[in-house]
């Protein structure tokens, strides 16, 4: 990632979204007007269920994380072969990036992308790009990434896994500071005497 020391994950402790509290949509641009605060994207991971490649089961994969705008961005990070999902691909959530070692496992990591395809829970998707090693944030063995065409998915959702990448200048504990803010303005969520955890990537 680019300038690791100014990115970290923020998490929520609620997992269902609910009338009387906050979905991650708030919470999203919550953090995204936190003075200090360059940039900040959100995905929701999911196990990854009926995976396959060339019409065969791969097993044991990892979570699929839906992604919302910018994540790959924020992070810093680009893919090693190919490139991420273009607008009209994340519009009609046909294209989806892979992990280094899924790539290995299932697609013999061959040197370029061609016509790879991917099929998930009975949807076939393409595969444009594949990130480099070690791109899944440590929370998570993500080995799949698709982009949500809208963020109705983080209305409807109160888990989501946030990732905030600071301007130069802020540190951890007046990042932290902030998010104490943000824990007592939707305390249904963010517990006020806990704040939400802050492990740097």
């Amino acid at each position: 990632f680019d300038q690791p020391n100014h990115l970290f994950t923020v998490f929520p402790y609620r997992t269902t979204a609910s009338p009387s509290g906050p979905t991650a949509l708030d919470q999203l641009q919550t953090l995204s007007s936190l003075d200090g605060v360059e940039s900040v994207s959100a995905s929701i991971p999911d196990p990854s269920y009926l995976v396959k490649v060339n019409d065969k089961f791969v097993q044991g994969v990892g979570f699929t994380s839906r992604t919302a705008r910018g994540f790959f961005e924020t992070l810093g990070a680009r893919p090693r072969i190919g490139r991420l999902p273009d607008n009209r691909e994340v519009a009609e959530e046909r294209a989806v990036v892979v992990s280094d070692e899924l790539w290995r496992r299932a697609f013999g990591n061959r040197a370029s992308i061609d016509d790879a395809t991917i099929e998930i829970g009975g949807r076939l998707y393409a595969v444009v790009g594949v990130m480099p090693p070690h791109t899944a944030l440590p929370q998570w063995r993500v080995e799949i990434w698709l982009p949500m065409n809208s963020n109705q998915y983080l209305a409807r959702r109160a888990g989501a896994q946030f990732v905030v990448r600071t301007h130069e200048g802020t540190s951890r504990p007046q990042l932290e500071a902030k998010l104490a803010g943000v824990a007592n303005a939707f305390s249904q969520t963010l517990p006020a005497n806990r704040g939400a955890d802050l492990p740097p990537i």
